[in-house]
């Protein structure tokens, strides 16, 4: 990122084929960049809701998350190209903060991720697609849930994301993912995270991938 940096450490065990439960944790910082009128890193003393100024480099951003996955693959149990339903839900529970809050109601920026304060928060993600044996090899829908400060009675909900996608796979090496998103959130101009009136399209996304 031309505004941040981080470094991240995972570990994954899965104790059956159906099941994953994963350990994480991350650091980074954040800088200005003026040229595009961006901030990495910015706190806001008053709380969410009040203006954010920059803090480049002036402190830490650091998370730790624990999650369990279900998955299961038709394909698995049922042979044959056409009979490839994957199934995936995940779920997570994550602690997200910055080394320059003063405490709780501190707000903060990281990456342009919308207003936090140090916390607890919730991650679900919920996947339904289709395996083929043809070019376009992935079609499914993406459902990720997210709920910030989960453990502050004052908390303002439950946010969504809605995505459809198709996989298309060029050679055994060279892939295209797009993904089509709508959310029911948006942020403010001071960066609070709120829910839309009314939920809508968020963005186009494409991940091009090549293994060795």
């Amino acid at each position: 990122s031309p505004i941040a940096a981080s470094a991240t450490l995972d570990a994954v065990l899965t104790p059956i084929a159906v099941l994953e439960v994963s350990l994480g944790g991350g650091a980074g910082t954040g800088w200005d960049f003026p040229l595009m009128d961006l901030e990495g890193l910015r706190i806001a003393p008053g709380g969410i809701g009040t203006a954010l100024t920059s803090d480049q480099l002036a402190g830490t951003y650091y998370m730790g998350r624990v999650g369990a996955a279900f998955q299961f693959d038709t394909g698995a149990i049922l042979k044959g190209d056409w009979t490839s339903v994957v199934i995936r839900a995940y779920q997570e529970l994550n602690y997200k903060g910055y080394s320059g809050a003063a405490n709780n109601t501190t707000a903060w920026e990281f990456e342009n991720s919308g207003a936090m304060v140090n916390g607890f928060n919730y991650k679900g993600e919920y996947i339904l697609g289709y395996q083929m044996p043809l070019i376009v090899n992935l079609v499914g829908v993406q459902l990720e849930t997210y709920a910030y400060n989960v453990f502050d009675s004052s908390r303002t909900g439950l946010f969504s994301d809605l995505s459809i996608l198709v996989n298309t796979q060029f050679t055994d090496r060279l892939s295209l993912l797009t993904a089509v998103q709508f959310t029911n959130f948006e942020k403010t101009d001071d960066r609070e995270i709120v829910k839309r009136a009314e939920p809508g399209f968020k963005r186009v996304a494409m991940i091009l991938s090549y293994g060795y």
